[in-house]
C-alpha cells in the first residue's frame, strides 16, 4: 500500500493481482467481494462503520467540497515532494554503495552461481542512518532504468554474514518505481528479448545467452514492461503452480502481450511445477546447458478466442516425454481423487494408455472393486479390451454392448437380430428383457452375454453415463469411472422437430400402476392428472411462441410439478397388449417438459427464461421444442471421475459432469508438425456441390491431391463425408471424414495430411446446444466476415497474431459451441498424425477458417491449384511438358490447338512463381528439353513411375532433345543408364547437316564432339542470328 504522496491509499497485491483504492480493500476484506463496483452501497457501509461513523447524520456538501479541493491541492504538494524524496533515496544509495568485487555480495552471487557480475549492480553496506526498511542490512543492490538508461528505482537484496540470505520475511526491498522500469543487462545485443521475474534470474540467464535479459521485479512486473514494438519477447516465469494466484497473474500478464500483437514465448525452467524454483536454480543444480536448452525450447503461446482471460494462454509445450510423466502421475492422482477431475493432453500422449497402465494398482486397492471405462464408440472399446489384456493380462475385462451396437463380427448388422421389435419395445418403455428371453439368438447375443459377464473393468458406452444402471455386479462397489473422449453427443439432446402439445395433453391418463402410491384412489389420481394436463395446456398457451418464461409458470409450485411427474409414470402401462400402450411413447417427453418447469421454478428470480423448452407453431398448433442435457447421472458419481480428452471446454465439461470440477490440467507437448493454412480457399461445401450436383472444383481439388501423393511420401486426406465420396481418390491416399476421427490411426505414419473444410454447424444447431447446456437463449448469431485471430509465421519466420476474415459467434457461449464442433474437430483431425510421437516432421494443408492453436504459415492455394491442374491430366501420362506448343503437340486430346493450350496456360501466370524443382522434384524427374528447330529450353516433369525419361519424352514429342535431367533422390540407378542415352542422342544430333554447318561457322578447325560443344554452338548461333537479323531457316540459326 503506497503510504505517501497522491497515491496515498492505493494498493495492490502482487500475488493476487488485485487491487486499487481503500474502498476497494474493504471490499475484499470485509465485504467479501472483488471490487467496491461489485455492491457499492454496501461497502460503503461497511467503511463507514469501520471509522465509527454515523450513518444517520446528514453529510455537508460543502464541507466535503472543500475538503476535496484542499486534497487535491495537497496531493499535488504531497506527490512533488514524494519524487524529490525518492530521487533523494536513489542518489544516496548510490553514494553511499561500493563495487561488489570481494564483498559479501560477491559472495552471494557465487552461491547463486553467478560469476560474471552484471555492470551497475554494487554492493551497500549497513546504512542505518538513512531512512529505509530494513536500513542496517547490507544488500546488493540493481537499478531499474527506463529507455533512455535513467535511472528510476531498483531493488536491495537483503544479506546476512558473509553472503548469506538475511533472515527477515521480506528479503528483497524495492525503492523508487520498478513497475515499468526493468534492470536491463547485455543491453544492445541483438535477437530476442528475454524477461525474468526477479535479478538472480536474469543474471543466470545472461551469462549463458548472447541475448539482452531484462529483470522485472516479480510476477506482476510482466503486465508493466514496455516491450519494444516488432521484437521477440522470450518470458521467463517461476515454477507457480498454474492455478495459483502468480499463476494467474502471469497468465493475464501474457495474455496481455500477445493482445498488444508481441509475439510471445515462455521457456519454462526445468523445475518441479509449483516449487517457485526458477531459471537460476537450475543453473545451480543443472548447469548452464539446461538453462541454454530451456531457452531453446521455448514455446509459442497459443491464442485460444472464447475462454475466460484466465484460461487464455495454453501451457507451454514441453517434450513428449517429459509430458507423459506428468500425465502418468496426474492420472494416477484422478483415478483417486474425490469428484470428477478432467485432463486435456495433447493427442498421441498416450491418455488411455496411461490409465490402463494405473488401473492394476488401483483394482489391487479392493478384492470387491471393479473399474468403468466410457467410450464414444464401440470400436474404440474393442482395441480398449486388447489393450487392458495385454498390459494387465490378470485382470477380467468385458465390454457391455448395446442393442443398436454394431456386431463386431458382422460389421453390416447390429448385435440385435430383432432390432425393429426391439426399438419398438424401448420406446413403449417395456420391458425388454421379456424379448429377448425369447429371442432365437439370446445365446449368441453380444447384448445379453456381455451384461451377464463379472469384470474387474467393464467397458460401455457414453449413453450409459446418463442412466444410473452401473454395470457391476451386486457384490461388486465403483472405484472410479474413466470417460474418455467428450461425452457432449451422449449427455445432451437437441432437435428441431417439435411435439404437437395437443399429442401430450391427449395422452392417456388412466392410472394402471399403484404400487408406492396411497395418497389417491385411482379415480382421484387419475383426476389429478387430467388436472395437471389442461394446466400444462394453459401455460404453454399463457406463454405464447419463444422460450419458456418463468411468468407462465405463476401458478406452478415445485411440489407440484413434483406431483404431475409422478403420476405421469403412474400412467405407464406394463402390458404390451393393452390396447392403450401406446400411449407410454409420450412419457418420456411429459416428464422432460416438466423436469424444465421444475428447473426454473428452482432457480432465483433473476432467471427470467428457460431455453430449454421452446414453444412455437406448427402444422397442428402449438409444438414443443425439447433442447435438453443429462448430466452425468448421480450413481456414476460416488466415486471418482476421469475425463480424459485433447480439445475441452472447462465450463462445457462441468455442464456435463452435472458438478464443479475437483482439478483440471492442461498438458502440451511439442508437436512435429507444420501447418499451412489456405487464406483464399475455404473448402466449404458449397465450392464442391451447387444445386445437388458436382462442382469442377470437385476434379480440380482431387487432381491437386492426386499430384501431391507423387511428390509428398504418404498422403491423407480428411473431410466431410460427402466430399471425400466425390474425390474418388485412389486406395494410396488415406481418407477419413469427420466425426468419425476419434480412434482412428491409421494415419500416423503419413506424411502429409490434407485437411477440407470444416464441420460448420447451423446457426439454430448452435442456438438448440447454447440452450440444452445452459439452459440460456443465445445472443446474437453467425459473423460470416468476422475478424478472426490466429498466430502466424511472418514472412522472416516468426510468429505473430494475425486478424483473418472468418466465421465466428457473436455470443461467447455460442463460440464455445462453435468451436468445440468446429474448431476441435479440426484439431481432432491433426491429431491423427500423432505428431507428439514424430522423429520425421509431418506436414499439414488446412482449408478452412478453423481456429487451432497451432502457428500456421498462411498460403494461396487458388494458384498452386490451377497449375496442378494443367500439369496433372499431362503427368499422369508419364509427362508433363511445360510449354504450350510441346503440350498441344503431345497431346492432341487434351488442347484442340497451340492456340488453346496457349489459352490455359496464360492463364496460370508464371510459371516461374511455380516452385517445379523444389517440391515437385522430390518425386518426379526434372527434365530440361528442346525441340529441333526451337532456340529455347523447357521443362518437362517426369511421372515417378517411369523408368526410361528418353524412351517417354520421344513417345509423346518425337525428336525432342534432352539436355540435361534432374533425377529424384533414390533415382540414381536409372540416372547411370540414361547417363548412355544422353550421350547417345547428343552424338546423333552432332552428325546432322544443320550442326556440321553451325560448326563450320563457329569453328572452321572443328570443336571436340561433346555435349558441351554443342551447346556452345547453339548459344553462338542463337546470338549471331540476332545479331545479323538473319532469317534463313536452311542454315538452321532462325
Amino acid at each position: 500500500m503506497i503510504m505517501r504522496g497522491a497515491k496515498r491509499g492505493l494498493w495492490y497485491n502482487h500475488k493476487t493481482g488485485e487491487g486499487g483504492t481503500l474502498l476497494d480493500f474493504v471490499a475484499v476484506e470485509m465485504s467479501g467481494l472483488s471490487s467496491a463496483r461489485d455492491d457499492f452501497h454496501r461497502v460503503l457501509q461497511d467503511a463507514s462503520r469501520l471509522c465509527g461513523a454515523d450513518l444517520d447524520e446528514p453529510l455537508d456538501l460543502a464541507i466535503i467540497q472543500a475538503k476535496a479541493a484542499a486534497r487535491i491541492a495537497q496531493q499535488a504538494i504531497e506527490e512533488r515532494e514524494e519524487t524529490a524524496r525518492r530521487e533523494l533515496i536513489i542518489e544516496a544509495l548510490k553514494s553511499r554503495s561500493e563495487p561488489i568485487e570481494g564483498s559479501p555480495a560477491a559472495a552471494y552471487l557465487r552461491s547463486r552461481g553467478i560469476s560474471q557480475v552484471p555492470r551497475g549492480w554494487v554492493y551497500l553496506p549497513s546504512v542505518p542512518d538513512l531512512p529505509i526498511k530494513h536500513a542496517r542490512y547490507a544488500a546488493l543492490v540493481v537499478f531499474g532504468e527506463d529507455d533512455t538508461g535513467q535511472v528510476k528505482g531498483g531493488q536491495r537484496i537483503l544479506l546476512g554474514p558473509n553472503g548469506t540470505k538475511a533472515e527477515v520475511e521480506v528479503r528483497k526491498v524495492g525503492f523508487g518505481q520498478v513497475n515499468g522500469y526493468p534492470v536491463r543487462l547485455n543491453k544492445g545485443c541483438n535477437g530476442p528479448l528475454i524477461i525474468a521475474e526477479g535479478p538472480e534470474t536474469a543474471a543466470a540467464i545472461a551469462q549463458v545467452v548472447d541475448h539482452e535479459v531484462w529483470a522485472v521485479f516479480g510476477v506482476s512486473g510482466f503486465a508493466g514492461v514496455s516491450v519494444p514494438v516488432g521484437r521477440e519477447v522470450i518470458l521467463c516465469p517461476d515454477q507457480d503452480a498454474a492455478d495459483s494466484p502468480a499463476g494467474k497473474t502471469f497468465s493475464k500478464a501474457v495474455q496481455a502481450l500477445v493482445e498488444k500483437g508481441v509475439a510471445v514465448r515462455i521457456a519454462i525452467a526445468p523445475e518441479p511445477e509449483g516449487s517457485k524454483r526458477d531459471l537460476n536454480d537450475t543453473l545451480i543444480h543443472q548447469g548452464a546447458e539446461a538453462v541454454r536448452n530451456a531457452i531453446k525450447a521455448a514455446k509459442i503461446v497459443k491464442h485460444c478466442e472464447a475462454v475466460d482471460c484466465d484460461e487464455c494462454i495454453s501451457l507451454p509445450e514441453i517434450s513428449a516425454e517429459d509430458a507423459r510423466l506428468i500425465l502418468r502421475d496426474e492420472v494416477v492422482a484422478g483415478l483417486r481423487r474425490p469428484g470428477v477431475t478432467l485432463i486435456e493432453a495433447t493427442l498421441g500422449l498416450g491418455k488411455t494408455s496411461a490409465t490402463i497402465s494405473a488401473l492394476d494398482d488401483l483394482l489391487a486397492t479392493s478384492d470387491a472393486g471393479a473399474v468403468v471405462l466410457a467410450v464414444p464408440i464401440h470400436r474404440l472399446g474393442r482395441q480398449m479390451v486388447k489393450d487392458i489384456r495385454a498390459v494387465v493380462p490378470k485382470r477380467r475385462v468385458v465390454q457391455v454392448y448395446g442393442a443398436e451396437a454394431q456386431d463386431p463380427f458382422n460389421p453390416d448388422e447390429t448385435v440385435c437380430k430383432r432390432l425393429d421389435e426391439y426399438r419398438e419395445q424401448a420406446s413403449l418403455m417395456l420391458d425388454v428383457e421379456e424379448l429377448c428371453s425369447v429371442c432365437a439368438w439370446k445365446d449368441k447375443c453380444l447384448h445379453q452375454t456381455s451384461k451377464s459377464k463379472c469384470a474387474d473393468v467393464y467397458i460401455v458406452s457414453h449413453q450409459r453415463l446418463k442412466s444410473d444402471g452401473l454395470p457391476l455386479k451386486q457384490w461388486q462397489h465403483l472405484l472410479a469411472t474413466v470417460v474418455d473422449e467428450n461425452p457432449v453427443n451422449a449427455l445432451v439432446s437437441v432437435s428441431g422437430r417439435g411435439v404437437p402439445l395437443s399429442a401430450l395433453i391427449e395422452a392417456p391418463t388412466r392410472i394402471s400402476n399403484k404400487e408406492g402410491w396411497q395418497s389417491f384412489a385411482d379415480a382421484d389420481a387419475e383426476a389429478s392428472l387430467k388436472r395437471y394436463r389442461k394446466k400444462i395446456k394453459e401455460t404453454i398457451i399463457a406463454n405464447g411462441e419463444g422460450y419458456l418464461r418463468r411468468q407462465a409458470l405463476e401458478k406452478w409450485t415445485i411440489e407440484e410439478v413434483d406431483g404431475a411427474r409422478k403420476l405421469e409414470w403412474r400412467r405407464k402401462i406394463n402390458d404390451p397388449s393393452h390396447p392403450e400402450v401406446s400411449g407410454n411413447k409420450s412419457l418420456p417427453t411429459i416428464n422432460r417438459l416438466l423436469k424444465e418447469f421444475g428447473r426454473l421454478l428452482a432457480k432465483d428470480e433473476s432467471h427470467e427464461l428457460n431455453a430449454r423448452v421452446e414453444i412455437r407453431k406448427g402444422g397442428q398448433g402449438l409444438e414443443i421444442l425439447l433442447n435438453t442435457l443429462r448430466p452425468i447421472n448421480e450413481a456414476w458419481l460416488q466415486a471418482p471421475v476421469l475425463m480424459l480428452d485433447a480439445t475441452a471446454n472447462v465450463e462445457i465439461a462441468a455442464l456435463l459432469a452435472g458438478q464443479e470440477l475437483a482439478h483440471h490440467v492442461e498438458i502440451r507437448a511439442s508437436e512435429n508438425i507444420s501447418v499451412k493454412q489456405a487464406i483464399d480457399l475455404s473448402g466449404a461445401k458449397s465450392h464442391f456441390f451447387a444445386r445437388g450436383r458436382t462442382t469442377g472444383n470437385v476434379e480440380r481439388i482431387s487432381n491437386w491431391i492426386r499430384l501431391q501423393t507423387l511428390t509428398d511420401g504418404q498422403t491423407a486426406v480428411i473431410s466431410n463425408k460427402r466430399t471425400i465420396e466425390a474425390l474418388d481418390l485412389p486406395d494410396s491416399v488415406a481418407k477419413a471424414h469427420f466425426n468419425a476421427l476419434r480412434g482412428l490411426n491409421n494415419m500416423q505414419e503419413t506424411d502429409h495430411l490434407i485437411i477440407i473444410g470444416r464441420t460448420l454447424p447451423p446457426e439454430a444447431a448452435i442456438a438448440r446446444y447454447v440452450a440444452a447446456l445452459w439452459g440460456e437463449p443465445v445472443t446474437g448469431g453467425l459473423v460470416r466476415d468476422a475478424s478472426i485471430k490466429r498466430i502466424e509465421i511472418g514472412a522472416v519466420g516468426k510468429p505473430q497474431i494475425v486478424k483473418r476474415v472468418g466465421t465466428s459467434h457473436s455470443c461467447p457461449k455460442g463460440q464455445a459451441v462453435l468451436a468445440m464442433i468446429r474448431d476441435n474437430e479440426v484439431i481432432q483431425a491433426i491429431g491423427r498424425l500423432r505428431g507428439a510421437n514424430r522423429k520425421a516432421p509431418a506436414r499439414v494443408t488446412l482449408t478452412s477458417d478453423a481456429v487451432t492453436g497451432y502457428a500456421v504459415e498462411p498460403a494461396m492455394l487458388k494458384s498452386e491449384i490451377k497449375l496442378s491442374n494443367i500439369l496433372w491430366p499431362m503427368l499422369s501420362r508419364g509427362v508433363a511438358f511445360l510449354s504450350a506448343a510441346q503440350a498441344a503437340k503431345a497431346y492432341p486430346d487434351l488442347y484442340a490447338s497451340q492456340q488453346a493450350a496457349q489459352k490455359v496456360f496464360g492463364a496460370a501466370n508464371d510459371w516461374t512463381t511455380f516452385p517445379i524443382k523444389s517440391l515437385y522434384g522430390k518425386g518426379c524427374a526434372v527434365a530440361t528439353i528442346r525441340t529441333p528447330r526451337s532456340r529455347n529450353t523447357t521443362i518437362a516433369l517426369i511421372a515417378p513411375w517411369i523408368t526410361d525419361v528418353y524412351e517417354e519424352i520421344e513417345k509423346h514429342l518425337p525428336g525432342a532433345l534432352v539436355l540435361n535431367v534432374e533425377w529424384p533422390p533414390n533415382a540414381r540407378a536409372t540416372e547411370n543408364a540414361a547417363q548412355v542415352h544422353n550421350e547417345a542422342q547428343h552424338a546423333e544430333v552432332l552428325e546432322s547437316a544443320a550442326a556440321n554447318r553451325m560448326r563450320k561457322l563457329a569453328d572452321p578447325d572443328g570443336v571436340s564432339r561433346t555435349p558441351e560443344a554443342i551447346e556452345a554452338v547453339w548459344d553462338w548461333a542463337e546470338a549471331l542470328a540476332k545479331k545479323l537479323q538473319h532469317k534463313d531457316a536452311e542454315d538452321g540459326n532462325a
